[in-house]
């Protein structure tokens, strides 16, 4: 596999979901969907990461910037022609996760009167909580909705969560509010929302995520939003090259919660679909 090609696995996140039937109309079966779309998808391994490059140096944990963006890797204009090129149909399989998503969520009705209980939930010590606090304001679809979720992508501290937020915030669209954060929130993710994680030796690797990379999906977001020509040839390209030529807040691989996105106890890990026929049931 090519460094592009590999890049492009990366935008689309290693891994797609099958939609399920929708047995009852309820939220917290979308925690559910998601945990079985991440169930089929291999667990962390090495892998290049958006500019190309293993960190040789120590990376010390809060945020580094440099004063002015690397040159263009020839990994990074291979991965940019790879998107020019691609048709509306190559582009909507790299966003197989979101539309996903939006299709499940699109498939709830929430009551006016639970938003406050979803908004409450987003304070919540359980990130399963917090994420169906996530996709009930999503599935609301109030204006007040989007400042909620806003304020929960900057503050998420779980990895998953924040890939979930992306794509509820982005549910919102053509709310002007959604490209500018989504933006906000690319130029000064972290490392592990690209695919990079601090090892033990202090040395910056890339890793295989189980599930789309926040980062990467407000990436995709943002083409969207903004189209294809910004994102690929100007300010919001230049913004995102800018990004992955450093590192902010490196973080061990032990981030990722991966007890979260595996089969529950006493449920075959194998068989995803029969695990969610079996959440929605309960």
């Amino acid at each position: 596999m090519s460094d592009c090609d590999k890049l492009t696995n990366t935008l689309a996140g290693g891994c797609v979901a099958r939609r399920p039937r929708c047995r009852r109309k309820n939220v917290s079966y979308l925690i559910a969907l998601i945990a079985a779309a991440i169930a089929a998808c291999n667990a962390p391994a090495h892998r290049p990461a958006p500019d190309g490059d293993n960190a040789t140096a120590a990376a010390p944990r809060g945020n580094v910037a440099t004063s002015n963006p690397p040159p263009l890797s020839p990994q990074l204009a291979a991965f940019r022609n790879e998107l020019l090129r691609a048709d509306d149909a190559a582009w909507r399989r790299l966003d197989m996760g979101y539309h996903q998503m939006k299709a499940a969520v699109g498939q709830i009705v929430v009551a006016e009167l639970d938003v406050s209980e979803f908004v409450a939930q987003l304070r919540s010590p359980d990130p399963d909580t917090r994420a169906n606090g996530l996709c009930g304001l999503a599935a609301a679809r109030t204006a007040a909705g989007v400042d909620h979720l806003i304020r929960a992508l900057y503050n998420e501290p779980d990895p998953y969560n924040r890939t979930i937020a992306v794509w509820c915030l982005r549910m919102f669209e053509p709310d002007r509010r959604v490209s500018k954060a989504l933006s906000e929130f690319l130029s000064a993710c972290r490392d592990i929302d690209l695919g990079r994680y601090l090892a033990d030796d202090g040395t910056i690797r890339d890793f295989k995520s189980p599930f789309p990379l926040a980062g990467m999906e407000a990436f995709k977001a943002l083409v969207a939003l903004r189209g294809r020509d910004d994102m690929l040839n100007g300010g919001g390209w230049r913004a995102f090259v800018e990004r992955v030529g450093r590192h902010i807040d490196p973080e061990p691989i032990t981030s990722l919660n991966l007890q979260r996105l595996g089969a529950r106890a006493g449920a075959p890990r194998t068989d995803p679909d029969e695990n969610l026929r079996r959440w929605i049931e309960e």
